[in-house]
């Protein structure tokens, strides 16, 4: 449990981001609970100003900041409470997730193309090293 001043319910509580080494932060669904807490006491407005401005004070290494683009109800609950404009930062670290995915689902595709001529030119080499073996014997 968080002290008052970092609990996620208190509408005014400092954010615990993610630091270096072993140590304790909020994870994706405290993040939730701050903009609720938020949205209630200050309005929706005010609520994602505010989200927005502690989520971009996180280092890129900080564990959420590289994992709740992975956290589908985050970002169902960003996408839902966030107007396209204000969601951008939300958006950038969700598309680079997906972007991620897209690029190892090309490597693959690329791989299974190119697997069949990798195989017909090492049978051919190692015909030919055979037939070069014979020959000379």
């Amino acid at each position: 449990m968080w002290p008052w001043e970092n609990n996620p319910l208190n509408p005014d509580a400092a954010p615990v981001l993610d630091g270096w080494g072993w140590d304790n932060y909020w994870n994706c669904a405290e993040w939730i609970q701050w903009h609720r807490a938020m949205k209630s006491a200050y309005g929706q407005q005010t609520a994602n100003e505010r989200l927005t401005l502690a989520w971009e004070s996180q280092d890129w290494t900080a564990h959420n900041y590289s994992w709740c683009k992975y956290d589908s109800s985050f970002y169902d609950y960003i996408k839902a409470n966030f107007p396209d404009e204000t969601a951008n930062v939300f958006a950038a670290i969700w598309h680079s997730g997906t972007n991620v995915v897209d690029t190892v689902a090309n490597a693959t595709d690329t791989v299974k193309k190119l697997a069949p001529l990798l195989i017909i030119f090492l049978l051919i080499l190692a015909a030919m090293v055979l037939y070069r073996k014979s020959a000379t014997v």
